[in-house]
Order: structure tokens, then sequence, then C-alpha cells
């Protein structure tokens, strides 16, 4: 049955008609010609679809939240995490595949290279590189500052590291070579748990092994120190020496001619890089390249009775010293390493040498 309605108010193409149920309904103009006001007209019958709107929302949830949980199944967890501290500092979150999953600015100076960088989906070595390069870039690294790197590789899982600590070295070390620069380099492997508990103190987890080393050595260094300038700074700052302190200078780890100096030597699995220093400081730097050598002998010693293996010369500490403007330089790429020995892996490499094995 059709309905009826009174012309109330007529406008462009439509009209305001009140129809028999007190109900005003806005209806296109009949055909023929235009009605008047007050004058009855008839409506036509329309389906009305009363929960349309509601489905048609209701399926673009839908929609959303299928293409959200496809999203997430497609992210794959972390595997491991680098964290790199020079000031800025950034945390990267790697797949098993070596593809970093996710970035995290612990600072400032790291927000503002995360805007400048895209680091996400890319190879873990490259993101270190564009990471490094652009703190030379912005001026985080400079050839008259006491530069200090500091990168922590956390696996979840707490196995062996999924990632080649020596590619992370290349790839710290290439954009300073290429632009004329130095630093001490520092590569630690820690235990989740440490991490965890940086994650609790708001810091990084490179800052806070620095806060408990220091802790453990009885020095006084206060969070704030840690958190407010740059490892450089920190360094001079409170007269320490950074590579001595990770690696455990007077730690148990170069090798005391037993089988149990062999274990402590593949425990250590860091890359400890120091720099020759500038000239008022070649006396203190000597030293240390002495002190290096006698942790080397050590580690042979410790070596030879281990396998009942051992080569004269073996673990030479293979730097140029001084004379080449000042730089170690590592035989086999440019890289001299603290305790005079390489690790890839976790497995020592003897003399100073890769380990390609891995």
């Amino acid at each position: 049955m059709s309905a009826h309605g009174m012309v109330v108010e007529i406008k462009h193409k439509t009209c305001i008609v009140l129809t028999a149920d007190g109900e005003y309904r806005e209806v296109l103009l009949p055909g023929g010609s235009v009605p008047r006001l007050g004058q009855e007209i008839q409506l036509e019958n329309r389906r009305k679809w009363p929960y349309l709107k509601q489905l048609m929302v209701a399926a673009s949830l839908f929609i959303i939240l299928m293409g959200g949980l496809l999203y997430f199944e497609e992210v794959p967890p972390a595997a491991a995490y680098l964290t790199i501290d020079i000031n800025p500092s950034i945390e990267l979150a790697v797949s098993a595949a070596g593809k970093v999953i996710s970035a995290r600015a612990m600072d400032d100076e790291g927000e503002k290279i995360l805007s400048e960088v895209k680091v996400k989906g890319q190879d873990l070595r490259e993101a270190v590189r564009l990471i490094v390069a652009q703190a030379v870039a912005d001026n985080y690294i400079e050839e008259s500052g006491d530069n200090v790197i500091l990168a922590t590789l956390t696996v979840a899982s707490g196995d062996e590291p999924l990632v080649d600590l020596n590619s992370v070295y290349e790839a710290i070390r290439s954009p300073m070579e290429s632009s004329g620069l130095e630093s001490d380099v520092i590569i630690e492997p820690v235990e989740p748990e440490l991490r965890q508990e940086a994650v609790t103190s708001g810091i990084s987890t490179g800052r806070y092994l620095l806060l408990n080393k220091s802790d453990k050595k009885g020095l006084q260094i206060s969070i704030s120190d840690i958190t407010s300038m740059s490892l450089g700074k920190l360094e001079k700052e409170k007269k320490m020496n950074l590579v001595d302190l990770v690696a455990g200078k007077d730690d148990d780890r170069r090798g005391n001619g037993n089988k149990q100096g062999q274990e402590n030597i593949t425990r250590n699995r860091g890359i400890y890089f120091e720099r020759q220093k500038s000239a008022g400081d070649q006396g203190k730097s000597a030293g240390r390249v002495k002190a290096s050598e006698e942790r080397q002998a050590g580690s042979n010693a410790g070596m030879k009775d281990a396998d009942g293996k051992g080569s004269k010369g073996n673990g030479e500490d293979k730097r140029e010293g001084a004379g080449n403007n000042g730089r170690d330089k590592d035989k086999s790429g440019g890289s001299s390493y603290k305790n005079g020995s390489s690790y890839k892996n976790g497995n020592a490499d003897k003399g100073g040498n890769s380990d390609k094995s891995g």
C-alpha cells in the first residue's frame, strides 16, 4: 500500500513531507510538476535496511583486525639484541635471520640518528654501518675527540651468539676509516639477565654493563655520570680505561699455563680494540701494548698446555706501532685486539687471525 504525505517545504530537487504517522521525510520531487505547499503527494515505498550501517562498520573492523593479526604474524621474534653506545645510544632487535626487526633510541641523540637513517629490515651489519656513519656525519665521533664505541650483544635464548662479532666490528670501523677517524671499539656479549636489569633501570645495556663493572671494581661512577656524557668523555673525566674495564684487565683471562687458562680464553668472546693515543700519551699507550703482549704470551702458554701444541711467535701482537700514522693495524684487516686475540662465534683465534670456520 502506497504512503502519502503533505508537502511542508520545497527544496531544489527534494521536498519535506509530513506523513500520516507524524514522520517528516525528505523525498525526491515527483515528476511532472512541482507540488504546492500543503499538497498531498504519493510517496514511493522504499525498502529499509536498518542494520546495514552497523554491518558495514563491523565488516570494516573485522578486516582491520585480521590485517593486524597477519602483520604481527609476519614479524619474527627477536633472537638477539645489539646495543650501540657512543652518545647516541641505540638498541637493535635482530631476527634469527640477522635482520633488524626494530630499533629503539635510548637517548635524544639516538632519536636524532634514527630519524635520519632507516635500519628496520636491514642486515645487522648494514644497520650498524649506517648508524656509525650517521654518528660521524653528526659529529658525535670527532677527529680530535677521545672516541669510544661500545657494542653489547645479548642472545635472547642465552645460547651461542647468532651474530658474527667480527662483521659487527668491521661495520663499526668501516665508516670511521673512510673519514680518517679513530676510536676504541669494544664488543662484548652479555647475558639476557643483564639486559633485563638494564631495561628495568631505564638505560642501555652497554652503559649498565659499565656501571656494573665499575661498581665491582670499586670505582666511584654514578648512573648520572654513565648517562649524561659520551663514553669518550666519561673515560677522560674519570681517568679510566674502558677497554681494560670491560675486557677485565685484572681478571684471570690471560691463561695460566693450564687447561683452566684455556677455558677462560675461550669464554672471553668479545673484541677489544684500543687505538694508538696521541703523542703526549705515547708512554701510556706503549705500556698498554706491552701489557697486551704479556697477556698474549700467557694465552699461548695456556693453549700449549691444553692441546699439547704451540708454535713460537704464534701469539705475537701484530701491531705496526706509532710509526704507522699513530694507528694500530692488524695484518688480516686493519684491526688490533686487546688481549692479542680475536674471537668469532666463541672460538678463540690463535695468533690474532680470524677463525674463518666459525
